[in-house]
């Protein structure tokens, strides 16, 4: 999943306006991404959710159960079990941990800053939460992906393979579709496919692979991506061959980073 999408100089946007007449996100110490503030959840091998970091709003406090998908936002994380329906938990301040539909299933759920949104059985996309910028009103149209993040959302049409995005669109942010942190990195897939990384380099987390990616995701000390070509690539510690891919190079439709491993998910 994403957390804040930032300005490639990691402070916040600029003042102004965006399309609906509503002012710019204020410049708190919120806009500004502070690894220390971050928190981030996982998946262990059985399918449990571990999260790590800052608990200040309970985002930390994950739920129990068997999960199959996992993502954070600033201050809160969503997951979807094993019914593929989505749990929530964290700051709920815009209601970004209130589904509509409790009892409705998805494929796969992507938390904003203070928002959320899913991707359902029929290829639509719901959001709730926060909607001072439009964030949670997708297009009526079918999508392959989706990514929320900072005031924003974007998904990948199924009809012609178009990036489109809906919410925030003052400067910088036109730029960003999804951030994801590992534990002293973080990396930026832009709307043009390129993904930048910043922060620590030891073991190579920022050191990013010369291709466009459609998805990325990252954790502890590694990031991974997966290419229009549906082939995962990634970067990083590799002790425990985190970034070594098994062959199936592709098709895979989605990649999700865990402390020691990596995982994707294929066409069968």
């Amino acid at each position: 999943g994403g957390t804040d999408d930032v300005p490639d100089n990691g402070e916040p946007p600029e003042t102004g306006t965006t399309e609906n007449g509503v002012s710019d996100p204020e410049e708190t110490s919120e806009d500004v991404l502070s690894l220390e503030e971050l928190h981030y959840c996982e998946l262990n091998s059985v399918g449990n959710i571990d999260c790590h970091g800052n608990n200040e709003q309970g985002q930390t406090d994950q739920p129990s159960g068997v999960f199959s998908d996992v993502t954070d936002g600033w201050k809160h994380s969503c997951a979807l079990n094993d019914d593929n329906k989505v749990t929530c938990w964290g700051n709920n301040d815009h209601n970004q941990i209130d589904p509509p539909d409790p009892e409705q299933t998805f494929r796969t759920v992507s938390a904003g800053a203070y928002h959320s949104c899913a991707l359902n059985d029929d290829n639509r996309v719901t959001c709730w939460g926060d909607n001072r910028y439009g964030q949670i009103d997708p297009p009526d149209v079918l999508f392959k992906t989706l990514s929320a993040g900072g005031y924003r959302s974007c998904g990948q049409r199924i009809d012609n393979g178009e990036n489109v995005c809906w919410g925030y669109t003052g400067p910088g942010y036109d730029k960003i579709r999804k951030i994801v942190a590992g534990s002293w990195h973080y990396c930026l897939l832009k709307t043009d496919n390129s993904v930048t990384c910043q922060g620590d380099d030891k073991y190579g987390q920022t050191e990013v692979p010369e291709r466009s990616f459609r998805d990325i995701s990252a954790n502890t000390f590694v990031t991974c991506g997966i290419d229009f070509n549906d082939e995962i690539f990634c970067w990083g510690y590799d002790l425990y061959k985190q970034t070594k891919i098994p062959g199936f190079q592709g098709s895979f439709i989605d990649v999700t980073v865990g402390s020691r491993h990596v995982c994707g998910l294929r066409v069968s």
